[in-house]
């Protein structure tokens, strides 16, 4: 995982998916994760699709679209069942759809450990 400042220091030439919005312990502020998933021209069609999934979903989710945000995390989890990330967060939006985060919620996960 990384974050946006190592994304950018890295440069053209990969493909990266964006993870969530995360306040991580020690840091003020929300920061966005992003997985890096190769080498742009080496990594595999049904990743990138399973990356655009995702982050349709993120979108979806960021928006309080839960039901829309679990389906598309599944989905992009059934394109790559190695993921660990897409299952969660489809756990977590679908949470979300019982327990509502209230008015203020804002999207970030808070990090209560590194």
């Amino acid at each position: 995982m990384g974050s946006e400042e190592l994304r950018a220091a890295a440069g053209a030439g990969f493909e990266w998916r964006r993870l969530d919005l995360v306040v991580v312990m020690g840091r003020a502020g929300a920061t966005p994760v992003y997985e890096l998933l190769g080498e742009t021209g080496r990594v595999p069609t049904e990743m990138l699709r399973a990356r655009d999934e995702y982050e349709a979903a993120l979108e979806a989710y960021f928006a309080g679209r839960f039901r829309e945000a679990a389906e598309g995390f599944r989905a992009a989890a059934a394109r790559q069942p190695q993921d660990r990330a897409a299952p969660l967060m489809a756990e977590r939006a679908a949470n979300f759809q019982v327990y509502s985060p209230g008015p203020d919620w804002h999207g970030v996960h808070v990090a209560t450990h590194k």
